[in-house]
């Protein structure tokens, strides 16, 4: 006859079990359990980074723009890596020159600057920017060459916090990546959810 003290933790095991099978057969596409990751088949190499509380995986921001009396431009990136040392490999979704118009509007426009929907590889406005930076070179999916490419925002989500306001963004892409003198990789099965600041 068992006990209660044996029989409770062995409900509880098969329960645990039971809802991670669930779990994975409600969504076989699922890569992460992390809220922020970034995932890739890179020339058929998996490539997973995760930001956990325990891990050294980080999200790090990125702005660059020109301000004038009235009119600003700004592009926003970010990037995913452990970036120690230096020559750390990470990832980095980059939408050039997003916000283009009244600077006093950037409050009020920027969650809308990341709709959903598909976007075209590119440095223009509009058009967005896949880079991977392997440890000692630059790969970047410039928009010539590519093949059957296609990048997508899966949802987005304005986040006011304490630090200051953030954009969740979720999507998919796949992408030929180039460096400097044009040799290629194929970047395939990306999914991503990242966060973007707007300051």
């Amino acid at each position: 006859m068992y006990s209660k003290t044996l029989l409770l933790p062995l409900v509880m095991l098969v329960g645990i079990l039971l809802f991670s099978n669930c779990k994975k057969d409600n969504n076989p596409d699922n890569v992460s359990d992390a809220e922020y990751y970034f995932y890739g088949k890179l020339d058929g190499q998996t490539q997973l980074f995760e930001v956990e509380a325990t891990g050294d995986v980080q999200m790090v921001n990125s702005i660059d723009g020109s301000t004038g009396p009235d009119l600003c431009t700004f592009s926003y990136g970010c990037s995913i890596g452990t970036f120690d040392p230096v020559e750390a490999p990470f990832f980095e979704v980059y939408f050039p020159d997003l916000f283009d118009g009244l600077c006093v509007n950037i409050d009020d426009d920027f969650s809308g600057l990341y709709h959903t929907g598909n976007y075209t590889f590119g440095d223009q406005t509009g058009q967005v920017l896949i880079r991977y930076w392997d440890g000692t070179e630059l790969w970047t999916s410039d928009p010539s060459g590519q093949q059957n490419a296609q990048f997508e925002v899966t949802a987005s989500e304005r986040q006011e916090t304490i630090f200051g306001i953030f954009q969740k963004v979720s999507g998919k892409a796949s992408c030929q990546v180039f460096n400097s003198n044009g040799a290629s990789k194929k970047l395939e099965d990306v999914q991503f959810v990242l966060s973007f600041s707007k300051d």
